[in-house]
């Protein structure tokens, strides 16, 4: 059977608050690409008020600035999950060899996450329904490539086929874990910025520092949706359908 939300949330925290010294590298690489970003920015604007003829290179920089950035994220996303895969079951880990053997799943991550991205906006040009459909059908696919070695329209198939016949309680269980920590994310989000505005700072730098501040949050919280997610695919993993229920149909 698998967990409960509750069981889900309840697990995530606590696999948190037990590893998150072994976490805490994971999500301060999150944050660096944020703050960089938000430095160049800063920089370009300053750039094209007193040199408005270099704001074409500023432009190029940070676009690859940003293409850098995602890559690192995913690169950073595929180790943190394999770190708390250990985590789950009790093995040593390591950050660094974890972050330095994860760089192979980088491109089949992309590749599989693009064929995702592909087939769910198809869906929902076609019909949201569908859509919402594939969204949830293929919600494990990151797991299967990191996991399984599995890549591709294969890896896609894997995770179909892990919540086929139960796709309503796995979109519950995903639904309710996204609001729980996303309503956490964005009220510790909102108290920071309030507490920003107390300052008697610029309006610029108010908005810079809260915005800043909103991504150092979203790292943080980061592991704890990571870790629900981790969990019921474990989960799903480990309790096969026996009397699927009927799913929804995209016909």
């Amino acid at each position: 059977m698998l967990k409960t939300a509750t069981e889900l949330i309840v697990e995530s925290w606590d696999l948190y608050q037990k590893n998150w010294r072994k976490f805490l590298p994971f999500i301060i690489m999150f944050f660096l690409p944020t703050l960089i970003l938000s430095a160049l920015g800063t920089i370009t604007l300053y750039l094209e008020m007193y040199l408005p003829a270099s704001s074409w290179a500023s432009n190029i920089i940070i676009l690859v600035v940003f293409a850098a950035s995602m890559v690192f994220a995913i690169w950073v996303t595929v180790a943190l999950a394999k770190t708390m895969l250990d985590c789950l079951l009790v093995k040593p880990t390591e950050w660094k060899e974890t972050f330095t053997t994860s760089s192979n799943l980088i491109w089949p991550v992309i590749l599989t996450s693009f064929l995702v991205a592909l087939i769910v906006l198809g869906g929902t040009l076609l019909f949201i329904i569908p859509g919402i459909i594939f969204t949830v059908w293929y919600s494990f696919t990151s797991y299967v490539v990191i996991f399984e070695g599995v890549a591709g329209l294969n890896a896609l198939r894997a995770s179909k086929s892990l919540v086929v016949g139960r796709w309503w309680p796995i979109v519950w269980r995903l639904a309710i874990t996204t609001v729980v920590f996303g309503f956490l994310n964005s009220a510790l989000a909102y108290v920071l910025a309030y507490l920003i505005r107390l300052l008697p700072l610029p309006v610029f730098i108010q908005s810079a520092s809260a915005s800043a501040l909103a991504s150092l949050v979203g790292a943080v919280v980061a592991p704890l949706s990571a870790g629900a997610a981790l969990i019921l695919y474990q989960s799903a993993k480990q309790n096969p359908i026996t009397q699927p229920t009927l799913p929804p149909s995209v016909s």
